[in-house]
């Protein structure tokens, strides 16, 4: 017999060193174990924190629906990585209480999804906004709490 792997009733442990040798120079075994969090802006983390860049609307019209209108985002400069991230403003009126150079809390939407009919060029809305400057953008859609002045 020529070189190869051993073979034979007593070859196991020979053969399970050379699995673990040679184990990691697979390609699909080195995907396997790659973070995934890499391209992930909040970095494994449910919340992170940013300033607001810019404040935007963009409409939009599914075909065979009804469901049209203009969506609310605000461009946000996250604090911990210095990316631009897309975020969502949701109830009504709560772009209202947004400003420019504000400190904003977002979270992610939905598991690896962005919002349903919200198309941006080649990204896409993953994230919506919680917090507003410390304060709950659903408490001050209801007016039941005013927005901190510093």
């Amino acid at each position: 017999m020529g070189k190869g792997k051993a073979r034979g009733l007593n070859a196991a442990r020979k053969l399970k060193i050379l699995r673990k040798k040679t184990y990691w120079k697979q390609k699909n075994e080195r995907k396997k174990v790659q973070p995934h969090y890499i391209a992930d802006p909040l970095t494994n983390s449910g919340f992170v924190s940013g300033i607001v860049v810019e404040k935007g609307a963009v409409f939009t019209k599914i075909r065979r629906r009804s469901t049209y209108g203009t969506r609310r985002l605000v461009k946000v400069q996250l604090m911990r990585t210095g990316q631009r991230v897309l975020a969502f403003v949701p109830f009504d009126g709560g772009i209202h209480y947004i400003d420019e150079s504000d400190l904003v809390l977002l979270c992610k939407v939905r598991k690896g999804k962005n919002i349903g009919d919200i198309d941006v060029g080649a990204g896409s809305v993953k994230y919506k906004v919680i917090k507003v400057s410390g304060v709950s953008l659903y408490a001050l859609t209801l007016e039941k709490k005013d927005k901190l002045r510093r």
